[in-house]
């Protein structure tokens, strides 16, 4: 009876263990709606359901409850070292986690998150807060984020008088890289023509050609229009919905974007036993969740990226009619990006549309032109696109 009873407790406390770290998988946003002290309750329960389910789940295995916390820290400090030491050197301490980029990313500081860098957009959903600076991090770099008065990564010349206007994601706006690395800036100072960079995180083609409104384009000869796999899901949602006239909408308010913020700032700053919570996360929703990949996203996927992509085009070009100038990227430079390059090619001609270009780009990118860990291009790759942007102009000059 004295060894029933002491099981009975050994159980009763993992399973206390499990509902706390249960409850931060499936139920974060109950804690990310709290602000000051009561934040503190996300990492309080992490490390107590931590503590609990490997010092019970070894008592239950006739283990010593220590052995169990022992491996418990182990376990962190090699995740710990794992990534730290892949940030620093962009290559595996041993070899790579299994699924280490999307750990990583289960840790990441978000851009368009940032309380110091972005702000809600009621039309748009978010923007970099104009006329500012900040700076923003992750372990693989730390960079100044200053904007102008339109609440895009340029300064204020560009905005009034841009020749040149780059629209995409964070691949356009420069994530992990200093403003003057990116290949918007390399285009600008090698034709001596003013470039707008107005890449913002996360966007789609969608709300690339809504950017385009808040933008005076009388002085612009061409439009640079980056593309990235996950366009997909808004460009899905939205580009059929916009071209027969409804307006966009947001996927989410205001409080829900103070969620994610709040969210970001707690899960990016370091807790104890965060780093092996983020990798069971991880493996749990790559293993039971159907959402955990971005959907259409296989080689066969293309024509439906390519003729989303080309209503986005179409949405554009009533507003604006000259050069078009496409470029694809994403992490997938030697398979999707290519791909989408050539279907793309073949349904632009075939629809008729004009004054559209496409710079492929995916051939010039390799493995270490990508940050190892994030997988946005580093300064090598903004030096590549960048030079091949100047190349495409030096042979087709603008009018």
């Amino acid at each position: 009876m004295k060894i029933t009873a002491k099981i009975f407790e050994y159980f009763a406390f993992f399973l206390v263990g499990c509902i706390l770290l249960l409850l931060i998988a499936f139920k974060s946003h109950w804690f990310f709606q709290y602000s000051g002290w009561l934040r503190l309750l996300y990492p309080i329960c992490l490390f107590l359901g931590m503590l609990l389910v490997f010092f019970y789940g070894f008592k239950i295995i006739n283990l010593k409850g220590t052995y169990g916390l022992v491996t418990l820290f182990l376990i962190e400090f090699i995740l710990f070292a794992n990534l730290h030491f892949s940030a620093k050197n962009q290559e595996a301490l041993i070899s790579s986690l299994p699924l280490q980029n999307m750990f990583y990313n289960e840790m990441a500081s978000i851009m368009q998150y940032e309380p110091t860098i972005s702000e809600f957009d009621s039309i748009i959903g978010y923007m970099f807060k104009p006329s500012s600076t900040a700076m923003f991090s992750n372990l693989e770099f730390k960079t100044k984020i200053s904007t102008n008065s339109l609440g895009t990564r340029d300064d204020e010349a560009s905005f009034k008088n841009p020749q040149i206007i780059a629209l995409g994601d964070s691949y356009t706006a420069g994530w992990g890289v200093e403003s003057s690395e990116r290949f918007t800036e390399i285009l600008e100072r090698k034709s001596k023509l003013m470039v707008l960079n107005a890449g913002v995180s996360s966007f789609g083609t969608a709300r690339e050609a809504l950017l385009l409104d808040r933008i005076d384009l009388d002085s612009c000869k061409m439009i640079i229009i980056q593309y990235c796999m996950n366009d997909y899901l808004e460009n899905h949602t939205w580009l059929d919905r916009m071209s027969k006239g409804e307006t966009f909408k947001p996927s989410f308010n205001k409080a829900q974007y103070l969620l994610r913020v709040n969210g970001n700032e707690i899960i990016s700053h370091y807790t104890p036993f965060r780093y092996l919570h983020a990798y069971l996360l991880t493996i749990g929703k790559r293993l039971f969740s159907k959402n955990f990949s971005l959907p259409k996203v296989a080689t066969n996927d293309m024509p439906e990226h390519a003729d989303l992509f080309i209503k986005g085009l179409e949405i554009i070009q009533k507003r604006f009619k000259n050069r078009i100038l496409v470029i694809s990227l994403s992490n997938s430079y030697e398979r999707l990006d290519p791909a989408f390059e050539n279907i793309l090619h073949k349904k632009i001609i075939s629809s008729g549309l004009s004054n559209i270009d496409i710079l492929r780009t995916s051939h010039l990118l390799k493995k270490e032109d990508h940050f190892f860990l994030d997988n946005h291009i580093n300064i090598k790759g903004h030096a590549k696109v960048g030079n091949a942007l100047y190349d495409y102009l030096k042979n087709n000059p603008l009018k």
